[in-house]
């Protein structure tokens, strides 16, 4: 399934299993480079995995507004930029 496939599947939310398992394939996809790009700007294993995390709630809460035909990695990566350059500043 492509990932625009999986951003219509998780905001439909006709059936919450569905949706639950369109966001969990979507972050197994890029969980891994959200992490290595967070850890390579914050050169800290517990501060890259907050800020990850953070990161990821806040994409799945705002799925609404995401754009079904961009990179969904754009959309991951800009916020994981955003939060640790916010963890940086603090």
């Amino acid at each position: 399934m492509t990932d625009a496939e999986l951003v219509r599947q998780a905001r439909e939310r006709t059936s919450a299993a569905q949706s639950m398992e369109a966001c969990d394939t979507l972050s197994r996809r890029y969980l891994p480079v959200a992490w290595r790009y967070a850890y390579a700007l914050l050169q800290n294993r517990r501060a890259a995995e907050d800020v990850v995390g953070e990161a990821m709630l806040a994409l799945v809460k705002n799925m609404d507004q995401m754009d079904a035909e961009q990179e969904v990695e754009v959309d991951r990566l800009s916020v994981v930029i955003s939060w640790s350059i916010d963890f940086l500043e603090h």
